[in-house]
């Protein structure tokens, strides 16, 4: 089982047979990408999931707009961004004007807090992954320093936003907002903001436009249309292992204003406790 986990997780735990921490959380992490039941037993489901896996029939993990539905979603991993790493300072770079409607950023949207008729305040970052459906943190749709969520009505969705530019693809608001169950209990129970990211700090918001139809999204099956760079949610494993993986980050952060896209390259993922990001 563990050269199984080894092989399909890109992991290095000994090889033993011993049941130990390590493998228990692995199998853990496997389990909950195929959707077992999480208990870190290789049961019959499991030593069958693993079976499976490893001849090339591996489950697939939920599309994105089934995340809510499922309390233990996929992808135990925070994405760290490290200004300063290897003296490069503060690696953050301005997405160029043409970039903004292409694929991947056309897909990423400027979250909104609508103010009033003619204000509104930007609180995060978005992506699409459906037509109607926006994948973002859960924190950012709560109020500040509150238990309580925000209105849907008060929240603004913009793919590709650029400043004060017309928006590429329009917006809309959302029609309804969908905060990962164990995250806002947590919230609810006044933990800590540090305990409350031992939960999936993720939301789905549903939009009462389908932006996703002339932006495009990210989804689990290609589509040359949109997809010409390979911007596919992938069911499978990371192709290397935490530490060594490296990806690509962008979005519109409050510290540059959040009205402008900024992305960062070569950034490492590395584990962490319960946390998508």
């Amino acid at each position: 089982m563990q050269s199984s986990l080894n092989q399909l997780l890109q992991l290095r735990l000994r090889v033993n047979g011993v049941m130990n921490r390590s493998t228990r959380d692995a199998l853990r992490n496997f389990q909950k990408q195929q959707r077992l039941t999480v208990d870190g037993i290789a049961g019959p489901e499991t030593q069958k999931a693993l079976i499976d896996a490893k001849s090339g029939q591996t489950i697939q993990s939920p599309k994105a707009s089934e995340l809510l539905d499922y309390p233990n979603a996929p992808g135990d991993l925070e994405i760290i961004k490290k200004p300063g790493e290897r003296g490069r300072g503060d690696a953050r770079k301005p997405v160029k004007k043409y970039q903004y409607q292409l694929p991947p950023y056309r897909y990423i949207c400027q979250i909104e807090l609508v103010t009033s008729e003619s204000d509104s305040i930007p609180i995060g970052t978005g992506t699409l992954v459906g037509p109607r459906s926006v994948l973002t943190a859960a924190h950012v749709l709560f109020q500040t320093n509150s238990t309580k969520l925000e209105s849907a009505n008060t929240i603004r969705v913009t793919p590709a936003r650029r400043g004060d530019d017309p928006p590429p693809f329009g917006s809309s608001l959302a029609k309804k907002l969908i905060p990962n169950p164990q995250y806002t209990h947590l919230r609810q129970q006044g933990v800590k903001p540090k305990s409350v990211l031992d939960a999936e700090d993720y939301a789905i918001i549903h939009l009462d436009k389908p932006l996703g139809n002339t932006a495009g999204y990210w989804g689990q099956k290609p589509r040359p249309r949109f997809d010409s760079r390979g911007t596919s949610i992938t069911g499978g494993p990371l192709p290397y292992r935490a530490g060594v993986q490296k990806v690509n980050l962008c979005g519109y952060p409050s510290d540059k204003s959040g009205k402008f896209q900024w992305r960062s390259y070569d950034e490492t993922v590395e584990l962490s406790k319960r946390v998508l990001y």
